[in-house]
């Protein structure tokens, strides 16, 4: 593999513009490459064109072949001198008017047999022929053809030296060379500062949690006295020990920490504000920020593009510099050595041990870094194929029957049937296309682990997250099948599968069980619950983004009677993004979330203006104008709003015309152009229902229904991408998990302990930002989605000059 593939594949993609950049250093060295080329061809051509003005005329005169083969070289020697000394070739001569060559006539015999003494062939001077034939030189070891082994190659002894010698072309190389070990270097430092304020925060985490676990344990021996006094039934030693089997070393580990309190009993000055029964949750969280911070250590700069770049360079200009240049520029920078960062590592995992996991740091080591395991998933993709080549058959059996014009007169309520199993068919067709948005979003290195805010520890691959959706499908075909073949009827009504379908959803999502990634169901259950209950919990990307899932499901929701009236299920979705953005607003006060809510208003106003015409006969009228005018205006507003806000496309400083200056999708830019042009396209698919035709009303809400689908899973791609290009912009690559304790309330201290902050030109310090991100949750005011903040900010062409950043 090339380096500069192995490189894209493994930065750090929210780091890119942080490291070397290999790419242009390559394109440095091909401009000096290119340009030695040309001084090599044109000094090839000066040196022949003096050897031609210098050689006397006729000394290249071109010969016929059948006098190549009597002449061994250009200057007309005869093949029979070839095999003479050099004193009888000197002695050959021949008539001055005998010409050999392309104009030349063959001598006459006399005249090849005896020739006069007196007359002695003039040769030219010597000269180089046209084409020289040189033998290749003996092979040399393996360290002979480094550059740096061979003596004849210039050495410098300094790196000025080097820079003073070289031409301008190779000192703009080393000019930008410096530049981006400069860039990185910088950055390096600046996360290790912040590594190092991170860790000194953690430490007085942990000590603030031993004296909360005292007082925890304190409360545990109050609560274990008052049942002393109890008479408890005494049993036989083999009995007591054959029921505590399962606990037993729970209760030493309780045992040796209530002797410990014991021993050590409570700072009261330090953990009696502390409530015990917020213990257990303290330590949670704190175990989330060490998971989070380890992770932040083990992400580091790559520095090979250094090593790379430079024996290219050698190759190039045959110049020793390789060892010169790590000698007295890299050797020297902190980027070069890990130390640091390996100290931090082993001191984090030796708190995480002795706090978390009873002083085994091996297991310590394993739970810190399970998130960089590397596991297989072959099982996963074989079990995602085999379900999924179950349901093709019951699907096809299905559709046949379906289709009979028996079953169409059998079954009175068919139409209706085939309704609800469509309205249940998108959803789960949706589930594996997202499925396909998550393998492209991995392929990427699109970090939707970050954004989605997934547990690190329990977060599914890609396809492992098949299993589930390709199971649904599974049952969701046979049920389909078992419908309107009636193989059970009169038992078991056909209206009764889908039901019982629904029924195997439910328990399949509560399963409580440890089965089907028992965590990442919990996960999507939780945020669904969440959805229900807007307004009342903080607005985070996750919660919009799965809102916006379901707006493109109002043709499921809308088919559900038994829950309500068709025009309150449609609009729920949107009023659901309505309450959203209102939160966001009162927690911001960004008006940017109240021109979004504006677009869900207009969503909700459309359909219901929709079923008020449908409930007046679906004729002409005034009804249908009105449907028409607010359709049209909430089309314009949402497909504007894809496109400007959420893809942040139609940028006129792109260097593609139309979109925008970064595209992780840059490799096949042109569909972007297809996206734009098809999601307003499917905006506008409510034209569809026009009174046009007789063509069927439900054919018509289906096929509108699954281009909704297709254009939200389109939609997907670029506003995860987009979200990720302002992650990026920030450098954010772990989350900033809210520390469980904070001291705020700490006593203010006297004038002598704020000397010793200091710094040693007495300018007292200012706060790190890492120290307050760090010391105090994340404020949910500010909290703002990165890429409608960014777009806000470039429709009033605000902007930095400093690598893009937002002002």
């Amino acid at each position: 593999m090339k380096f500069a593939r192995y490189l894209e594949d493994t930065q750090i993609q929210e780091w890119k513009k942080k490291y070397i950049d290999y790419k242009g250093l390559k394109k440095h060295i091909a401009a000096i490459r290119k340009d030695r080329e040309a001084n090599k061809t044109s000094e090839r051509k000066s040196s022949w064109s003096i050897r031609n003005d210098d050689s006397p005329e006729g000394a290249f005169k071109p010969t016929s072949p059948s006098s190549r083969r009597r002449t061994s070289t250009v200057t007309g020697t005869p093949a029979s001198a070839l095999n003479k000394t050099p004193k009888e070739t000197s002695q050959l001569t021949t008539s001055p008017h005998q010409q050999y060559g392309t104009s030349g006539t063959t001598p006459p015999l006399h005249a090849r047999t005896k020739r006069s003494p007196s007359i002695r062939m003039q040769l030219p001077p010597p000269h180089e022929p046209l084409e020289t034939f040189t033998l290749p030189p003996p092979a040399r070891s393996l360290n002979e053809h480094d550059v740096r082994a061979d003596p004849t190659r210039p050495r410098f002894e300094t790196y000025a030296a080097l820079l003073a010698s070289v031409p301008p072309l190779e000192r703009n190389f080393f000019d930008y060379l410096d530049a981006q070990v400069d860039k990185a270097e910088m950055f390096f430092d600046e996360r290790y500062r912040e590594a190092a304020v991170r860790l000194s925060v953690l430490k007085e985490q942990f000590a603030e949690l031993a004296q909360h676990r005292r007082a925890y344990h304190n409360s545990l021996i109050i609560r274990s006295s008052r049942w002393k006094a109890l008479p408890l039934p005494k049993f036989p030693a083999q009995v007591i020990q054959s029921a505590v089997t399962g606990i037993a070393r729970h209760l030493l580990a309780a045992r040796d920490e209530i002797e410990q309190t014991v021993t050590h009993p409570a700072d009261p000055s330090g953990s009696s504000h502390r409530d015990p029964e917020t213990y257990q949750s303290a330590k949670k969280e704190l175990k989330q920020v060490v998971l989070e911070y380890h992770r932040f250590l083990e992400l580091a700069l790559n520095v090979t593009a250094i090593r790379k770049s430079l024996k290219k360079f050698e190759k190039a200009t045959q110049h020793n510099i390789h060892e010169l240049y790590n000698r007295e520029r890299v050797e020297n920078l902190s980027i070069s050595s890990d130390r640091g960062i390996k100290s931090m590592i082993d001191e984090i995992e030796k708190m995480y041990a002795s706090r978390f996991e009873g002083g085994d740091l091996k297991k310590a080591r394993n739970r810190l870094r399970m998130w960089s395991r590397q596991k297989t998933h072959h099982f996963s993709t074989f079990r995602s194929g085999l379900l999924i080549g179950f349901a093709i058959p019951a699907l096809i059996i299905g559709s046949y029957q379906a289709s009979r014009p028996a079953v169409k007169q059998e079954l009175p309520y068919w139409g209706a049937l085939l309704e609800v199993y469509s309205a249940l068919a998108i959803p789960v067709v949706f589930s594996l296309l997202i499925g396909l948005n998550m393998i492209t979003w991995a392929k990427k290195r699109l970090n939707y682990v970050f954004i989605f805010e997934l547990d690190l520890r329990t977060v599914m691959d890609p396809r492992e997250y098949f299993e589930i959706p390709s199971f649904l499908f599974m049952t969701l075909s046979y049920a389909y099948m078992l419908s309107f073949s009636r193989v059970f009827e009169p038992r078991i009504s056909a209206t009764a599968w889908p039901i019982a379908w629904i029924v195997l959803f439910v328990v399949v999502m509560i399963d409580p069980f440890p089965l089907m990634h028992s965590h990442s169901r919990f996960w999507l259950v939780w945020n669904w619950s969440k959805l229900l209950m807007p307004g009342l919990y903080p607005v985070e990307f996750a919660d919009f983004w799965m809102g916006d899932q379901m707006c493109s499901m109002v043709y499921t929701l809308s088919r559900l009677y038994f829950m309500g009236s068709g025009v309150l299920l449609a609009s729920l979705p949107s009023l659901i993004r309505l309450i959203q953005c209102i939160k966001r607003y009162v927690d911001s006060r960004n008006y940017i979330h109240l021109i979004n809510g504006g677009k869900y208003s207009s969503s909700i106003i459309a359909a219901g203006l929709f079923f008020n015409w449908r409930n007046h006969g679906s004729h002409p009228g005034r009804h249908y104008v009105a449907w028409v005018f607010f359709s049209a205006v909430s089309s314009v507003y949402t497909s504007g709003w894809d496109l400007l806000m959420d893809w942040s496309l139609l940028q006129s400083h792109s260097t593609r015309r139309f979109l925008r200056p970064e595209l992780l999708y840059g490799d096949y830019y042109p569909i972007y152009y297809f996206a734009i042009i098809s999601n307003v396209l499917i905006r506008f698919v409510w034209i569809i229902y026009a009174p046009l035709g007789s063509f069927d009303f439900r054919i018509r809400s289906v096929i509108a229904a699954t281009l909704e689908m297709l254009r939200r899973f389109q939609w997907n791609f670029f506003r995860v991408e987009n979200e990720h290009i302002g992650n990026a912009d920030q450098y954010r690559v772990t989350r900033e998990m809210p520390l469980p304790y904070s001291f705020d309330n700490a006593e203010p201290r006297d004038d002598s302990d704020d000397d010793e902050n200091d710094d040693k030109e007495g300018h007292p310090r200012e706060p790190s930002d890492a120290v307050e991100a760090m010391k105090k949750p994340p404020s949910r005011e500010s909290f703002v989605e990165p890429a409608t903040e960014r777009r806000s900010v470039r429709l009033t062409s605000i902007r930095s000059e400093d690598e893009g950043q937002i002002v």
